[in-house]
């Protein structure tokens, strides 16, 4: 596994990922940081793949947000660990490609839709 340089901020909204091109739902963003997310899907996918994805963001004054919008990025996926929900699995990525401008966006989605970060839990996560 991965050393992260970042702790990565849990959400309490999951917010949609998109493969990008096909549109397909790959499942929810779990935890995010400047360097990478958790990624909750039903799909199989295993370390080492490359998604070009976009993180589907509501309408939101709390995000500055006054239409809904997507960030688009890519990431290699890192490791694959067993959610609560059997039929789930918690993907780790990180990030290939984000413009400095949406890293910003998912720092300040980190800080507003995060627990806080004195809050030492795993929403999601069994620990395995």
């Amino acid at each position: 596994m991965e050393h992260r340089k970042e702790q990565r901020m849990p959400l309490l909204m999951y917010l949609d990922v998109l493969e990008r091109q096909s549109q397909k739902n790959l499942g929810h963003l779990g935890d995010v940081s400047t360097d990478g997310m958790m990624l909750i899907t039903h799909q199989a996918v295993d370390s080492g793949q490359d998604f070009n994805i976009s993180i589907q963001l509501p309408e939101s004054s709390l995000l500055g947000l006054t239409e809904a919008r997507t960030i688009d990025l890519s990431v290699q996926t890192l490791w694959k660990k067993p959610n609560f929900n059997p039929a789930l699995s918690c993907i780790g990525c990180r990030f290939t490609q984000i413009t400095d401008a949406d890293r910003a966006l998912l720092q300040q989605i980190g800080a507003i839709l995060g627990l806080p970060g004195d809050t030492d839990v795993q929403v999601s996560r069994v620990n395995a």
